[in-house]
């Protein structure tokens, strides 16, 4: 019986297992992980016998060699995700000294914040740290899933926040917009239906939830003529400056994207509301000493951008 078993069951096969479960191949699994496919093989038989399952079935009906996973072996797979995530997270709760740790930390970050923050923040860590690494990678839609399963230490949010997460708020920043030369907009700001009837290039964060925009423009029975999407701000800047298209961006880089570009910054609605930037973080890890010295850098990051925001120096971005 399976409960018989349990006392005795080897832990140490886990994190292997969990790859093979996830690879649902068995060389495969055995090359990921570096061992050889026999030793692999006898890892399967060895906790099919403590299951009491054959956990993986072969695919008849699939590519050859491959596998699927039966009823307990995806209750399994999911349980290993989670269960060895968390136990990876306990490991981290030791005191954080940067001077002695060698911790990776991975950030999900978007074209802006990688622009502004890891800069500042990477300057930062080569005063406090030559042993503690940082790994950013892209926003997408898996952010907020890696985040549950602690794959991921923080990421940058935009305005809303989902409640399950902790946050920081990092920074505010009014929207602005941006127009090319043959814009027939004379003026320095738009109204709120002026703006409206414009026709506009909307840079999508893959870190979004409901446009900002769209959510203030709704209630007055307004809508955005959105004609061109872009990833990327100077992008969205360049197509401003070609065109007759608006482009929407926050005022902290809008005079850099505007030097670069040769568009010029007009002062959106007022009724728009500013954009807010935030740290988010599993909220299992709120005691974690080193997320905190993290979120603490960023925070410390966020001022002084700010601060060389309000003195009016220019905030260089790497613009190609």
């Amino acid at each position: 019986m399976l409960q018989s078993n349990a006392f005795s069951f080897d832990l140490n096969i886990l994190p292997h297992l969990l790859i093979l479960l996830k690879e649902r191949h068995v060389s495969r699994a055995a090359r990921t992980i570096g061992i050889s496919q026999p030793a692999m093989s006898r890892l399967l038989d060895k906790a099919r016998r403590s299951f009491e399952d054959n956990l993986l079935e072969r695919n008849s009906g699939g590519r050859s060699g491959g596998y699927v996973l039966t009823p307990l072996g995806r209750h399994l797979l999911h349980t290993l995700e989670k269960q060895l995530s968390e136990l990876a997270a306990i490991t981290k709760y030791k005191a954080f000294d940067p001077l002695c740790s060698d911790r990776t930390f991975c950030i999900a970050s978007s074209e802006i914040e990688s622009q502004l923050y890891i800069p500042v923040f990477a300057g930062r860590l080569c005063e406090a740290s030559n042993r503690v690494r940082v790994i950013i990678t892209q926003a997408d839609a898996n952010t907020l899933d890696l985040l549950d399963k602690n794959e991921l230490d923080a990421a940058f949010w935009l305005n809303q926040v989902p409640a399950r997460f902790s946050r920081a708020h990092l920074l505010q920043s009014k929207l602005v917009c941006l127009v090319g030369p043959n814009h027939p907009h004379a003026g320095d700001a738009f109204t709120l239906h002026e703006y409206a009837a414009c026709q506009h290039v909307r840079t999508y964060h893959p870190a979004e939830g409901p446009n900002l925009v769209e959510h203030y423009l709704l209630p007055h029975g307004l809508e955005r003529q959105v004609v061109a999407y872009s990833p990327h701000l100077f992008a969205s800047a360049q197509i401003a400056a070609s065109t007759c298209l608006v482009a929407t961006v926050p005022l902290l880089i809008a005079t850099t994207l505007a030097k670069a570009t040769g568009t010029r910054v007009v002062d959106a609605p007022w009724e728009i509301p500013p954009l807010d930037l935030h740290l988010i973080w599993n909220s299992s890890m709120d005691e974690d000493p080193g997320l905190a010295w993290l979120v603490n850098g960023m925070r410390a990051s966020s001022r002084h951008l700010q601060l060389s925001s309000a003195d009016g120096s220019c905030i260089n971005l790497a613009l190609s």
